[in-house]
């Protein structure tokens, strides 16, 4: 028992045994001299230093000189027992600073007051720490500072979080306001944030989605909305994140410059049209002359009021041309012989073009109709003649030509849509061309290559929308100094379609073909009753609104239509048409009138207006609306 005593390793051993063994970095120190007494290899591996090395150390060589007089201090204030200190820094022999933590508590070795140390290096970890806060700090400035609104919700529509931005967007004075009115209230219409939430679902993701929504007080202000989705494992929406910008005011000034630009345009246009009204007026006093001396010729009488009749329909459609370009008529859409309406380009470019642009045509025959609407189609191609006028200030050669493309030709263009035929409409001049950076940019509402005080020609961001809006495309080829091609692509209309849009199910005949005619106008009252009595129907006249609902009051049961001019005496069009609506919701009314605001226009039919005919309109077309509402 004593030799096994006697053999047993003495504390300086065992103290060795211990710290070589112990994973982290263990060293102990003299607290009176602060010379190292033992080292581990861990140690050795941390600081960088040899055994002898590092043996032949005190406390402080591997302290940061700023840290030595904290280090003295704090080993004469250290209790006895174990302690455990944080925020402390290490040298490593490369000069290398480490952020560590000790653990440590005093012992006596070979009769010296010592301590044990074992080291923690938080080098690292401290490291991602500080990272991870600075990035929450960087993404909690940016999340307030955005100048977009960020928001996150439940699908429900309960606000979780969003930044100063989206208050300020939506008219709140704090965020707490914000998060307190619940997701629906934003929206001009409730069931679009049911349709908003379908699509999201469909496709976990809604990027540059414009939209109409309601601030606080009331205000409707147009929004881009960018959303991603969050899914759980059973791939059910339970969360969004996205994040919104206030387009308002952007929309307001693209529709000022617009406008601007539609007006520049009938600037070019008013030459030619100035003078293509006055070859119409002299054909209209040419033919009155000459009927005074036909007056016992009753055929030729009858070819001169022919002649007259359709010289004014010419100047009636050039008025209509004329309208629709200064304004966005919002007409309904219908089946169109792309044909047709670029033959009607045509005659108005052949009174508008200076002579030393030469105008070629190439239209394909045969080919199927669009849905579009006529004056869009229309403007479209002539605000694209006139662009390649500006591109051609010395003169040049315009062509135009239509063709059929196959849907396989067109679906880089178009990827989502299915069309199995398209019609091509391309225009092409010889004018200057344009640099691929110019070509990158003409679709923008602003963006022009001319000086603000030249500003000539029509931005292209209108002729993209209305062929967007009617699920087509455009494609463009240019060359700076080699001329521009403009290609528009349109759905044509398959045969099944087109028969379903050109001949509906046949209405039930009216009951009754008695006709209020509404019209204050003498001498077309007169024509105009006499045309619809000789074609069987019984007309009452009225000549101003209070009368003609007197009439209706009266004579409503056996009244089957009835046709009222807008510019009334007494009582206005609109006023007459809601009065007969209150006493019969199911009236049947063709309004009549050289040109109605688009907003009224659409009142009107979404109230029940069977059609609207612009005057002046003639009288065979007048007898056609009527057979197809009352056959």
């Amino acid at each position: 028992m004593k030799e096994m005593m006697n053999n047993a390793p003495d504390t300086a051993d065992r103290f060795g045994i211990l710290m070589e063994t112990n994973p982290l970095p263990t060293y102990i120190f003299e607290v009176a001299t602060l010379h190292f007494l033992m080292v581990n290899t861990a140690a050795l591996h941390l600081y960088g230093y040899t055994r002898e090395e590092f043996l032949s150390l005190t406390l402080a060589d591997i302290r940061p000189p700023e840290e030595v007089q904290r280090l003295i201090e704090s080993i004469h204030t250290a209790p006895a027992d174990i302690y455990i200190a944080d925020g402390w820094k290490h040298k490593k022999k490369n000069g290398e600073i480490l952020d560590v933590e000790i653990s440590s508590h005093t012992l006596a070795l070979n009769g010296k007051n010592a301590r044990l140390v074992v080291v923690r290096d938080m080098t690292e970890e401290r490291k991602a720490k500080r990272m991870l806060k600075e990035s929450e700090e960087r993404y909690r400035r940016f999340f307030e500072e955005d100048l977009s609104g960020d928001f996150i919700s439940t699908v429900e529509g309960k606000l979780l979080e969003c930044n100063p931005a989206f208050a300020r967007i939506f008219g709140f004075a704090t965020i707490a306001q914000a998060l307190d009115t619940p997701a629906h209230n934003f929206y001009a219409n409730p069931e679009e944030r049911k349709e908003f939430l379908r699509v999201l679902q469909e496709h976990q993701h809604i990027e540059n989605h414009e939209i109409e929504m309601v601030r606080l007080d009331g205000t409707h202000i147009t929004i881009i909305e960018n959303v991603n989705g969050i899914f759980n494992e059973r791939n059910e929406l339970i969360s969004l994140r996205g994040y919104v910008f206030d387009i308002t005011e952007r929309k307001r000034l693209e529709t000022q410059l617009l406008q601007a630009q539609k007006m520049q345009g009938i600037g070019v246009l008013a030459g030619g049209i100035a003078h293509h009204f006055n070859n119409i007026l002299g054909i209209i006093l040419a033919q009155a002359s000459v009927l005074k001396r036909a007056a016992n010729d009753a055929q030729r009488i009858n070819e001169i009021a022919t002649t007259i009749a359709d010289t004014v329909h010419r100047g009636a459609e050039l008025t209509q041309q004329l309208l629709a370009f200064a304004q966005e008529r919002d007409t309904e859409i219908a089946p169109l012989a792309v044909n047709d309406v670029l033959r009607d380009v045509m005659r108005l470019l052949h009174n508008t073009l200076p002579k030393d642009i030469q105008l070629h045509t190439t239209f394909a025959d045969g080919l199927p109709p669009i849905f579009i609407n006529r004056m869009q189609l229309h403007q479209t191609v002539l605000r694209m003649c006139m662009n390649a006028r500006e591109a051609m200030a010395k003169g040049g050669a315009l062509t135009i030509t239509t063709a059929l493309a196959e849907g396989t030709a067109v679906r880089a263009l178009l990827p989502k849509e299915t069309a199995r035929q398209y019609i091509a409409i391309a225009v092409t001049d010889t004018g200057i061309g344009m640099t691929a950076a110019v070509k990158d940019r003409i679709y923008e509402p602003f963006f022009t290559t001319k000086g603000m005080a030249n500003v000539k020609g029509l931005g292209l961001s209108l002729v993209h929308g209305i062929v967007t809006r009617n699920h087509g495309a455009i494609d463009v080829q240019s060359e700076a100094g080699k001329g521009t091609t403009f290609v528009l692509y349109f759905p044509a209309i398959e045969e099944a379609d087109e028969d379903e849009f050109l001949h509906p199910a046949k209405k039930e005949s009216a009951a009754q073909s008695t006709i209020l005619f509404i019209e204050d106008e003498e001498m077309l009252g007169v024509v105009a009753k006499s045309t619809l009595e000789d074609a069987g129907y019984i007309v009452l006249w009225a000549k101003d609104g209070e009368q003609a609902v007197a009439l209706y009051k009266e004579h409503h049961k056996e009244i089957a239509l009835v046709i009222t001019d807008m510019g009334l005496p007494k009582l206005g069009g609109w006023e007459v048409f809601e009065q007969l609506r209150a006493l019969n919701p199911k009236v049947q009314v063709v309004i009549a009138s050289g040109f109605i605001a688009d907003n009224l226009k659409r009142q009107m039919l979404e109230h029940g207006a069977m059609d609207i005919i612009n005057k002046p309109y003639r009288l065979e077309d007048l007898l056609a609306r009527v057979k197809k509402i009352l056959m």
